[in-house]
């Protein structure tokens, strides 16, 4: 029948409102969606989530990817395969998507990294021959950290166990990196004179920075640390530097022990204060390991609840 009388009544126009709902934030149009339910368009093949994600790593591998963009893709899409692995590719939508996320525990800038690679895996299966999944579900997705969020970003203690396993000749650099708060300009920064193992007393368990490669251009000494920093060292000369290179090739090794891609700002220091607020419970001993001026409650404003108890339990426990 056809019709010249389009006003809506008033329980079609409660059905339009529910469905601007559903769509809101998809970028689809709701006459979009009507004819996508009209013509049935589907997946014409479909495909598990775990079953996706192995053919999607397939693809880079035979498009020529770097291995460590590969094992990137495998890393971040892991936690979602756990999750969704048995469900149909085409079945898992953008609200499943964003409700999972929001659930994870992980800094602002790891979740971004995965949504990521789940548009990744969403656009490769729209364009596939035939199409493995008919809508995109990541359209809208939050795939950068906000810069203004105020949260520090660190690494998970997987991720360091990763590090420190395959840290190799930069192990003694990491640690202190990771289980000192030393920041890498003081370490081995650019243009500047490395630190070296004489001023790393063991018998002592101290750390001195020298003025001449401290930030602040005053000379520290790091004390009273937890033992796990002592367990990681391998001691040279006191005349060699801890770190073979500097501190940008150190940061780079730990980067490809983990194929991360999106390596948190300033990340082994932020490590550090997430993981010792949280253990040692005081803002004050933590301000004095890494050097900090002023008011220590600004260590409970960026680190104070990212990070639980048990969770820096766990990496105070990590030893080779």
């Amino acid at each position: 029948m056809n019709r010249t009388d389009f006003a809506l009544s008033a329980a079609q126009r409660i059905d339009a409102r529910a469905a601007f709902r559903l769509l809101e934030g998809t970028g689809i149009t709701l006459e979009e969606a009507a004819r996508r339910a009209v013509s049935g368009r589907r997946a014409i093949k479909r495909i598990t989530i775990e079953e996706a994600i192995d053919q999607f790593v397939r693809s880079r591998l035979s498009n020529g990817s770097r291995s460590a963009t590969v094992n990137w893709y495998e890393s971040k899409l892991k936690l979602f395969g756990v999750h969704f692995g048995k469900r149909h590719f085409d079945d898992v939508d953008r609200a499943a998507i964003l409700d999972w996320l929001g659930g994870l525990k992980l800094s602002l800038g790891t979740k971004a990294g995965i949504a990521r690679a789940i548009r990744a895996l969403w656009r490769w299966g729209l364009i596939s021959e035939p199409p493995l999944v008919g809508v995109d579900a990541t359209i809208g997705l939050q795939t950068t950290a906000p810069a203004n969020s105020g949260e520090a970003e660190f690494l998970t203690v997987n991720e360091v166990s990763q590090i420190m396993r395959a840290a190799g000749p930069y192990r003694s650099a990491l640690a202190l990196l990771l289980f000192a708060g030393v920041r890498p300009e003081e370490l081995a920064g650019q243009d500047k004179d490395r630190l070296l193992w004489q001023h790393v007393k063991i018998d002592e368990k101290l750390i001195r920075i020298p003025a001449e490669i401290a930030k602040t251009g005053k000379p520290r000494i790091i004390e009273q640390l937890p033992p796990t920093l002592w367990a990681w060292l391998e001691p040279g000369k006191d005349s060699d530097p801890i770190s073979p290179g500097r501190s940008r090739q150190a940061i780079e090794r730990a980067q490809d022990a983990i194929s991360r891609k999106d390596w948190p700002h300033d990340g082994t220091r932020h490590t550090f204060a997430t993981y010792a607020l949280a253990y040692a419970a005081d803002a004050g001993k933590v301000a004095h390991w890494l050097g900090h001026e002023g008011n220590p409650t600004m260590l409970y404003r960026h680190y104070r609840g990212l990070a639980t108890k048990s969770e820096a339990d766990k990496f105070f426990a990590l030893h080779p």
